[in-house]
This record gives structure tokens, sequence and C-alpha cells, in this order.
């Protein structure tokens, strides 16, 4: 993967994770490497997480760390990052285009999946595998979970990061006969409105995947 950590600058900026509790449940789990958290990565003194809601836009919201209403379960260190302040907006500002409100899932889609990414972009390293261990589960055990963990997760905060771009906007370009065109913007219509909320996320975060995947190959 690649990472927009630079070389030959003099810059060394210290890079925290906050781990916060989403329940009294995790002083048994964590002992075990498990629990159910949220998290944010610290730098320049904001602290930057993504959250859900029904609004249009991203998802990506900074606060100043640990001003969240939840319970700190560890700081984590995960070193430094030779990115300038200004450079570190511009790997919100390109996250913020993945990272959707309306795509968060705490199971397929969450505050940690960003947080690992953001991590491995600003200092190379991704955060610890604890913090989202119960969502890789998850995805294979949702009936074990309690509903609110899978219906719902942290709203955005106020201090919302700008909206950037939505995904896919426009209108494809097809080499086929206009009536094709029709039928298969139809049949995708019909099955898109067939979709549960579930299977919507899955299919928005797969493509989420899809694309930076190939935009780190063709980077590379």
């Amino acid at each position: 993967m690649q990472t927009f950590v630079p070389s030959g600058r003099s810059v060394s900026e210290p890079v925290v994770l906050n781990v916060y509790d989403l329940t009294p449940v995790n002083d048994n789990l964590y002992c075990m490497g498990l629990g159910f958290y949220h998290s944010g990565v610290v730098i320049y003194g904001s602290e930057y997480s993504f959250g859900g809601g029904d609004i249009g836009g991203s998802g990506v919201f900074r606060h100043k760390p640990k001003d969240i209403p939840y319970t700190v379960r560890a700081t984590i260190s995960l070193g430094t990052s030779n990115l300038t302040s200004s450079q570190v907006d511009d790997v919100i500002h390109e996250l913020s285009k993945y990272f959707l409100a309306n795509s968060y899932s705490p199971i397929l889609l969450n505050c940690n999946h960003f947080s690992n990414e953001f991590s491995k972009r600003i200092c190379g390293k991704g955060i610890p595998g604890f913090v989202n261990r119960m969502a890789f589960i998850g995805q294979y055990f949702q009936c074990l979970f309690p509903a609110e963990m899978i219906k719902s997760g942290p709203s955005v905060a106020p201090q919302k990061i700008q909206q950037p771009p939505q995904l896919f906007q426009g209108q494809g370009v097809t080499l086929a006969s206009s009536s094709a065109t029709t039928n298969s913007s139809s049949n995708t219509k019909k099955t898109e409105s067939n979709e549960t909320a579930e299977e919507k996320r899955s299919r928005i975060a797969k493509a989420i995947e899809n694309r930076m995947t190939n935009k780190e190959s063709h980077n590379e």
C-alpha cells in the first residue's frame, strides 16, 4: 500500500491512537484481545475519526483529542509522521471521498477502518489488531452481536470536514445501443431498490475497497 510519507523531511510529528470503550462489556473482553471500540487518530493537535448519519457527503470529522462522550480505554503511540500539517489535510480530503456518512457500518466500514487507513497513510503503520477484531469476526457471526451494534454507530460530530464530491457521480458511458443502455440502467436500479440496508453497505464498502486498491496499484 502506498503511503504519503516522503523522505528527506525534517518534520517528525507524533501520531497517537485514542481507543474508546463503547460498552462496559469491554472490561471482560479487553484481556482476550477483543472488545467493541471507537477510535480516532491524533496528529497536529486534532483527532480525526469517522462516523455515520443520515446526511450526504463525508463522515470524516475532527475534534479536540478525547473530547467525545466515551471512556478512554487506551492511548497508543503509532510512531511519527514526516508529513506537514497541509499534507495531512490533503490526506484527510482524499479519504473523505471514500468514507461517506451514509455508508457507515459498525461491521463493514467503521471508525476503526478509517483509523487504520489514515494511520497507514501518514506514518506507514496500521492500528493494533484488537481495536477492530470484533468487526472482522462480526462479518461471519453477526447473529452474536447486539442489534444496536449492527444497526447504528457513532454520529458525525458538528465539526465535520468539508464535504468532498460523492463517489460514482455522473452517468457512465457504454459502447452499446441506447436500448441496451436503458435496459442495463433499469436492471441496476431494480437491483439496488431490492437491496437491504446491510447489502447496500456491503456493496459500497466493496466498491470503496476495489477503488482504493486500483488506485494504489496505479500509483506503484
